[in-house]
């Protein structure tokens, strides 16, 4: 179960350290756009997404308000190279970036992280939760302080078996205060 849960989480982060990194503040140049929809179109190519094409486009254009295009245009990266690159090596984001990227993802109007969560618990039951369990388990671990570390160290490129244990121990306790049985997840 938390292998899966952690691995999405991951992947997610891994998604966003290798399409976004920092630059002066969040300023844009022109094209916010093209960029936005660079990004959208990388992140969408990106392996077991779980995010829906609305969804990427509204996150792209978050990172773009968080992030600006400056870096971009300095590192002579169209919107085209991103759309089409692997990855792209870029500037770590500042602390503020961060604390607003993480934000963007489990706060944010782009993505029911609470509904994503939710559906990846019933998933990882193999469809043994009530619809009530798998609701409360998502709540539970998104509010979770171990799993906004998670998302934070696997921006930053910094996940330690830290954040991975401290969102182990979330998932335990939601799923006790969920009234969730162990065996729910075979």
């Amino acid at each position: 179960m938390n292998k899966s849960f952690v691995g999405l989480v991951g992947g997610v982060a891994l998604v966003l350290a290798t399409s976004c990194g920092g630059d002066d503040g969040g300023s844009s140049s022109s094209g916010s756009d093209d960029y936005a929809n660079a990004i959208a179109t990388a992140l969408s190519k990106e392996e077991g997404t779980p995010f829906t094409a609305d969804e990427l486009k509204c996150l792209a254009k978050g990172m773009i308000d968080v992030m600006g295009t400056d870096m971009f245009v300095e590192a002579n990266l169209s919107p085209s190279d991103i759309a089409t690159s692997d990855t792209i090596d870029l500037p770590d984001p500042t602390d503020e970036e961060m604390t607003k990227l993480v934000d963007l993802f489990i706060n944010g109007d782009c993505v029911d992280m609470t509904k994503l969560m939710a559906d990846a618990m019933q998933e990882q039951s193999g469809g043994n939760l009530t619809d009530d369990q798998a609701k409360c388990l998502g709540e539970a671990i998104v509010a979770s302080d171990g799993f906004g570390e998670a998302f934070t160290s696997g921006i930053a490129g910094t996940a330690s078996g830290d954040a991975g244990a401290s969102m182990e121990a979330d998932i335990m306790d939601a799923i006790a205060s969920c009234d969730v049985p162990l065996d729910a997840f075979g």
